[in-house]
């Protein structure tokens, strides 16, 4: 009995803290005296900067974000603002020139409906992204926000005002979540790919982050590690809301009818294209739209999966029956130069047709419909992407049943994995959808956002989410060398990372290998460095790979090294197997030498990789001499 009773107190426990770990909550000002208060200042110096936050504004009036006046008057203050439906930022120093003021277009910020904002200083740019996509920029001199400030003015969360605004100033009116400041210039792609997804508390260059998760109490937590403390104060008393920006892994259901994503025009006139998604119907009679314009549809009708393209409405059909209550992968590619279309389900090629002759229009998209307004989806869908060449049918087998890194991929156009929000839960508000790769971001029309219809729902169990996360990759020159740097969060499973090089996007050769940390859900930085670059472009990219022969793609970096003479590049130093590698530019004369300066080997060498026998040279250091470079080589 004492066992049964611990047991069940186990359960109730898990239940609950399941419950406390999942919760998700949100401030809200009443616009007239709430806000929450920094115990310091931000100082920005004239250092570079990530503010970011989620914002519900419930009015056109104009309210203030987050803002600091540091002098008490209208010098030594930045602020962003909500007002008519517009994100402001306003940034000044000790004097009235430089400043920066920038606005996004009017209706960019919806009133009732949650927005993700970042505004971004990078050297003299400042950016704002609404919704990852930049919306406002500026230019000027680096601004100096902190030379002569008054250290007694704070900075504030949901008003502006010094000390002597006890109720704040420029009040915000609605919901903010996820408040979080970098001293760090976020890449397009960070905020991007990050707005749902939580940092690591330790996370490169994130100062103060608010959750706002707590749902009770007077204190906004400040979760970031590198500068601990700096705990906000809840001053009279803003409220605490649920709110649906959480990370999950979900779908979007449709509810048949008049549900539909506008994702507006990803392709261009005359492209190839291949369209993919994850697909559960609850019905296949009548026509249901998956991802479709108006001259290019790709649809299940009457309980066979079909495409069009121009004119012609169904230019290739499936023979099978399309299953339903079942998730199934589809996929559609055009290849404009040869006029083919190729159909694919569960990976398989189901249909071909060699002679279209009609070329694509680029046009407004739906996910769900068609135009807009008619032949609705009813069912589930997930993973959609769209890509602007016609994919291998080995491309589309390889990662039907897998998350894509979208900053790896050079074709991909637009990616909707549908990972935000509440499962069958409230979310009222969260009417975009974020293309995790390119500009195109989903606009929800009519749905619920409420209940297990016409709301996000859980997504395919099946469907295996990506081992690990990439969090920043970069590639700098350091002198004849280049340094590779990249960090990840949350691996699961991982082996390897492969590092590739590249003369462009195309070609790729293995240039080292690195071990993988296997199972890590704090930060891991991996490093390595190129010491043979060509003259010219290099590109970089790194594989992972995973224990069940699975990989992702980092994004893609560029370095230049032009007007630098690699004459003679050593691919392997130490050298091993008695065989040395030269990468030669030019014919040229290769010597080497001992320590003590005398020469051991001669041979002139052609143009192109050689490979030399040094089989009679015993192990130790030696230096080589081609032409004019030197070089120090390690025999083993």
């Amino acid at each position: 009995m004492k066992l049964k009773t611990i047991s069940i107190l186990c359960c109730i426990f898990l239940f609950l803290h399941d419950k406390i770990c999942s919760q998700s909550n949100a401030l809200r000002f009443d616009g007239t005296n709430d806000y929450v208060q920094r115990p310091s200042q931000v100082n920005v110096g004239t250092g570079n900067f990530t503010f970011e936050a989620w914002v519900k504004p419930e009015t056109t009036t104009n309210g203030v974000v987050f803002g600091q006046d540091i002098s008490g008057n209208n010098n030594h203050m930045f602020r962003l603002t909500v007002q008519n439906n517009r994100a402001r930022f306003y940034f000044r120093g000790a004097t009235t020139n430089p400043n920066i003021q920038i606005a996004t277009a009017a209706g960019s910020v919806p009133t009732n409906v949650w927005t993700h904002l970042a505004v971004v200083r990078n050297g003299g740019d400042v950016t704002i992204y609404v919704n990852g996509v930049a919306g406002a920029t500026g230019n000027t001199a680096t601004i100096n926000n902190q030379s002569g400030a008054d250290p007694t003015k704070p900075f504030r969360i949901g008003a502006r005002g010094g000390t002597s605004n006890a109720n704040g100033q420029t009040n915000f009116e609605g919901s903010i979540d996820d408040f979080r400041y970098w001293n760090i210039a976020r890449s397009q792609s960070d905020i991007r790919s990050n707005m749902f997804y939580p940092p690591s508390a330790g996370a490169t260059g994130l100062v103060s982050w608010y959750k706002f998760d707590a749902g009770s109490g007077t204190s906004a937590v400040n979760s970031g590690t590198n500068s601990p403390g700096n705990n906000g104060t809840l001053v009279n008393g803003p409220a605490w809301v649920t709110s649906p920006i959480v990370y999950s892994q979900n779908a979007i259901h449709l509810d048949g009818t008049n549900d539909d994503i506008a994702i507006g025009t990803p392709l261009p006139t005359g492209s190839s294209f291949t369209k993919e998604a994850w697909v559960y119907a609850t019905t296949t009679s009548g026509s249901l739209n998956i991802l479709s314009t108006n001259g290019s549809p790709f649809w299940i009708n009457n309980g066979h999966l079909k495409a069009g393209i121009g004119s012609n409405i169904d230019v290739i059909s499936d023979p099978g029956n399309f299953p339903v209550n079942t998730w199934t992968h589809v996929a559609v590619t055009f290849h404009n130069p040869s006029n083919t279309m190729r159909l694919y389900r569960d990976g398989n090629l189901v249909a071909t047709n060699t002679s279209v002759t009609a070329n694509y229009t680029g046009e407004s998209m739906y996910i769900g419909s068609w135009q807009g307004s008619m032949s609705f989806f009813e069912g589930r869908l997930d993973e959609v992407r769209i890509w602007n060449v016609a994919r291998t049918a080995s491309e589309i087998q390889n990662n039907r049943n897998l998350e894509i890194s979208p900053s790896g991929e050079a074709n991909l156009v637009a990616y909707y994995t549908f990972n935000q929000g509440i499962v069958n839960g409230t979310n009222t508000g969260l009417t975009t959808v974020i293309d995790q790769k390119g500009s195109f971001n989903g606009t929800l029309d009519n749905f619920s956002l409420s209940g297990t219809s016409s709301n996000f729902v859980a997504q395919y169990a099946s469907l295996a989410v990506l081992p690990l996360r990439w969090k920043s990759f970069t590639a700098s020159r350091k002198g004849d060398n280049v340094s590779l740097e990249w960090k990840t969060a949350n691996e699961q499973n991982t082996t390897s990372f492969v590092v590739q090089r590249g003369d462009d996007v195309l070609r790729w050769a293995d240039i080292g290998t690195l071990a993988a940390a296997g199972n890590a859900s704090e930060e891991r930085v991996y490093t390595f460095t190129d010491r043979s670059p060509v003259k010219g472009a290099n590109y970089y990219r790194v594989m992972q790979k995973d224990i069940d022969g699975k990989y992702t793609y980092s994004e893609i970096k560029k370095v230049m090294f032009e007007g630098i003479a690699q004459s003679v590049v050593i691919k392997n130093n130490p050298v091993t197997n008695n065989t040395l590698e030269l990468l030669v530019e030019k014919p040229v004369m290769l010597a080497i030498y001992n320590t003590q300066g005398s020469i051991l080997f001669r041979k002139q060498l052609p143009q192109g990789l050689q490979r030399v026998n040094i089989s009679g040279l015993p192990g130790g250091i030696y230096i080589a001499r081609a032409g004019d470079k030197v070089m120090k080589i390690l025999i083993n």
